[in-house]
């Protein structure tokens, strides 16, 4: 019991709360899956979904195109069996709630990670195209199932279609694309500009290089490497749609890159990074999404948990000082939002 509760304190740190405050919050239900009949799209509309961590839908008239997919993460908490003690129930639910974020997050970077194919059929529906920013685990390993699922047609770095294959997607699918390079895949145009990753351990990112002929799924945590970051921009129903799959712009990232919707990565940005200000300066983007605000080895959550220095309210002030114009659409997990990018209207 100790050395569980020690290890909870420890994510719970970790992950920008106090150790307390979190073993006294429940863990929060699941999200509902996105509803099987969704609205119609009158012109100049598109729907957005956020699946957590940096994973995204675009939905146009007749294609889906999703970015960075990832919603295997098990959801809820560890069962109350494996303690015996005579906390509060409510501190023990936290507790074990940190114990399966502790368990996943050591599966992410040292364990055999496996697609939960269960929770993609449950979260997303049939794609058409996915779209994959690098290839750590948590961006590309739901990816392949898609392919096969939906004949679906994958588009990332060497590594991520490296990996795809060795998860089994059929290599036909699979297309590599590098910065400033334009494709036209299933009738939808996608171009590619060169990104960067927000350093994470002693300002080094982890898992950094390609991945050369991967052994057959699963891969370990380690064996999974960013290959070249990419900001993608892809073109639905006329509307042009952008994803930052981390929170850091390459210091010769275009000057002129207009974007109607960008979804943006926040985790663990800094706010005087410059980097939004650039971004935003950049696309002249109509409407703006963030993304990968949420501790993205915890379960998914209905309420995730904010990563930390995550502030909405500060995130907005900084649009509105960049950019007035710009709409900002806060989601929460699997909440299909349709937006109008002439008016910014949302519904």
């Amino acid at each position: 019991m100790k050395r569980a509760l020690a290890l909870s304190v420890v994510v719970a740190l970790a992950t920008g709360g106090c150790g307390i405050q979190r073993l006294l919050r429940p863990a929060a239900p699941a999200p509902e899956p996105i509803a099987a009949q969704r609205p119609t799209l009158a012109p100049g509309e598109i729907a957005l979904t956020w699946l957590g961590a940096a994973g995204a839908l675009v939905r146009g008239r007749d294609r889906t195109v999703a970015f960075d997919p990832y919603v295997s993460r098990p959801s809820g908490v560890l069962p109350r069996s494996m303690v015996e003690t005579s906390l509060p129930a409510i501190i023990v639910d936290g507790l074990l709630r940190d114990l399966q974020g502790a368990q996943n997050l050591g599966r992410l970077v040292a364990g055999n990670v496996r697609p939960d194919h269960a929770a993609v059929d449950r979260y997303i529906p049939k794609v058409d195209l996915v779209l994959i920013g690098h290839a750590h685990a948590d961006h590309v390993v739901d990816a392949p199932y898609l392919v096969q699922r939906d004949g679906a047609d994958l588009v990332g770095n060497l590594s991520a279609v490296q990996v795809a294959s060795a998860y089994g997607a059929p290599r036909e699918r699979l297309h590599v694309v590098g910065p400033g390079e334009h494709v036209s895949i299933r009738g939808l145009g996608v171009s590619a500009a060169r990104g960067a990753h927000v350093p994470l351990l002693l300002g080094k990112v982890p898992g950094r290089g390609v991945a050369q002929d991967p052994d057959p799924a699963p891969l370990r945590g380690g064996e999974f490497r960013t290959g070249g970051m990419r900001i993608w921009r892809v073109s639905v129903d006329g509307i042009r749609v952008g994803h930052l799959s981390s929170g850091a712009l390459p210091r010769d990232f275009p000057a002129d890159l207009p974007t109607d919707v960008v979804f943006v990565s926040v985790a663990l940005g800094k706010k005087d990074d410059g980097v939004l200000e650039r971004l935003l300066k950049a696309t002249r983007a109509k409407v703006i999404v963030p993304i990968h605000q949420d501790v993205f080895f915890l379960g998914l959550e209905a309420e995730p948990r904010p990563m930390p220095g995550w502030d909405e309210n500060t995130f907005a002030e900084r649009v509105a000082k960049a950019s007035p114009d710009t709409a900002v659409v806060v989601m929460r997990p699997m909440q299909e939002r349709i937006v109008d990018v002439n008016s910014g209207r949302v519904r």
